[in-house]
């Protein structure tokens, strides 16, 4: 697969020279669809801190109940710290169902907001922009593009949130705790991180050459469904013909999406 140099390196020569830096303006723009909502995103800032500390409690109340519950033998502080273990589970999951409500409220809501403002500005565009750009492409960015910031708002945003608080508060419990352990878990950690920044590399080469195919696949669509595009597939007799590329993209498509998924 060699067009325009997808397998070259993380990035293409061409996304290389276009790729949006990250700027100021670039950061205000983000802000902007993020303000009308701030109130919506500080709660769920703050839930993620309780949930975070509540995932944690279980861990170190499982040490207690060990200590002081069977070893102690004390069976009223047994009982109680299993109630508060449960309690503190229970809480933790009706917290994180919140959390989801609240994540996927601000995703629809921004995505509404990107979707009429890109459709205005389509609307606003010259007749030349829609002959000199594919369908497809213009399609792919209403509908695929702005799912993905939905995806990014929903998942990636939270899980970076939500592991880097985990991953603080479970620091300060262990090095309360023990400081020679903890130093030691935290000498681990590097070994993590270069594995899952080349499985990031690969997930995101895939994903490139997806967004490619689904690119291609939409303008095929628009192409031979419309009225005019039906009337010269079945003029010149092409049916076969494209229905055998519609086919032979899909495919490519599926194997893809099984690679990004494993990877």
């Amino acid at each position: 697969m060699s067009r325009g140099g997808r397998n070259r390196g993380y990035l293409s020569d061409e996304e290389k020279a276009n790729r949006v830096k990250v700027s100021g303006h670039l950061l205000k723009r983000i802000g902007s669809y993020l303000k009308p909502y701030w109130k919506q995103m500080t709660l769920v800032f703050i839930t993620i801190i309780l949930t975070s500390v509540l995932r944690l409690l279980p861990s170190i109340l499982t040490g207690r109940i060990i200590d002081d519950g069977l070893i102690g033998r004390d069976l009223d502080m047994l009982i109680t710290l299993i109630v508060i273990t449960l309690l503190v589970g229970l809480t933790a999951n009706l917290i994180e169902i919140f959390e989801s409500y609240l994540n996927t409220w601000i995703a629809q809501h921004i995505t509404f907001d990107m979707r009429n403002q890109m459709f205005r500005h389509l609307q606003a565009m010259s007749h030349r922009f829609f002959t000199t750009n594919k369908q497809g492409d213009i399609i792919t960015r209403m509908t695929s593009d702005i799912s993905g910031v939905q995806q990014i708002m929903t998942n990636t945003l939270t899980s970076i949130l939500s592991n880097t608080i985990t991953l603080i508060v479970a620091l300060i419990a262990m090095f309360s705790r023990n400081w020679i352990l903890a130093s030691i878990g935290l000498c681990i950690i590097p070994l993590f991180i270069l594995p899952t920044k080349q499985v990031g590399k690969t997930r995101w080469t895939l994903t490139r050459d997806a967004q490619a195919y689904n690119d291609e696949i939409n303008g095929i669509l628009n192409e031979t469904l419309s009225v005019s595009g039906q009337m010269l597939v079945k003029l010149y007799n092409k049916e076969n013909f494209e229905f055998d590329r519609y086919q032979s993209l899909s495919k490519k498509m599926v194997k893809l999406n099984i690679k990004e998924r494993m990877a």
